[in-house]
């Protein structure tokens, strides 16, 4: 049975939650500095640990989210005549994105440390990582470009008075929590019984995943230019 016209707010909803909740995703996962302190963090200190440095990079991409939406509400006329033109462009970062992703071995800057210093630092819990991530991504002017770009790419509707820019709000920091939750408890639970290689192709795996859906989002502009 097809849906009737009082389902249509809450099709809508869903959808915008389901963009945030990718867009979160895809702005936490390449594993830059952020990542490496996470993991620095989970192997010494356990996933506790690991996980609150995680929110503090979750909590910046939801400022940089803010000021995202923002910046695109206040230029939406703008980005509506040249729409094609920032499909494109958006296509390209996150083809990039993905390609370093699948490029880059971020692992080889992590320390090895032993059982007994990890034993010793499971039982500390500490707020530290969070305020370091947050001191690192807000040094980090790429990252609003990132997310902008992710804006654009998955075509968020950020109109004022748009109802659905609170959910959003709230579901890129929940993609950004969940990528975090789930990277510090694979790393948690493996790194024991898993080599970080393995690790490492997983992350080339989802960056070339990435680099292939930014490709689609570049050739779709690239068409609707032409056409």
């Amino acid at each position: 049975m097809l849906l009737g016209k009082n389902h249509e707010p809450l099709m809508t909803m869903g959808m915008t939650i389901f963009k945030g909740l990718l867009i979160g995703i895809c702005a936490s996962a390449p594993l830059g500095p952020v990542g490496i302190l996470v993991l620095q963090k989970s192997l010494c200190h356990g996933f506790k640990n690991g996980f609150v440095t995680g929110l503090g990079a979750a909590f910046t991409d939801a400022i940089y989210a803010i000021i995202a939406i923002f910046f695109l509400a206040i230029t939406q006329d703008f980005l509506e005549r040249n729409q094609i033109l920032f499909l494109i462009l958006g296509g390209i970062v996150v083809t990039a994105l993905g390609i370093s992703m699948a490029l880059k071995n971020p692992f080889r800057k992590v320390k090895a440390v032993t059982e007994e210093e990890a034993e010793a630092g499971r039982r500390k819990f500490s707020f530290a990582g969070f305020f370091q991530s947050v001191a690192i991504c807000i040094t980090n002017p790429g990252a609003i470009l990132i997310m902008f770009s992710l804006f654009t790419a998955f075509r968020v509707d950020v109109e004022p008075g748009n109802p659905y820019i609170v959910p959003l709000l709230l579901s890129v920091t929940g993609g950004c929590a969940l990528w975090w939750f789930g990277f510090t408890t694979l790393f948690s639970i493996w790194s024991k019984r898993i080599k970080l290689q393995t690790f490492v192709l997983m992350n080339r795996i989802f960056g070339l995943l990435l680099a292939i859906s930014g490709i689609f989002l570049l050739a779709w502009g690239i068409i609707k230019k032409v056409l």
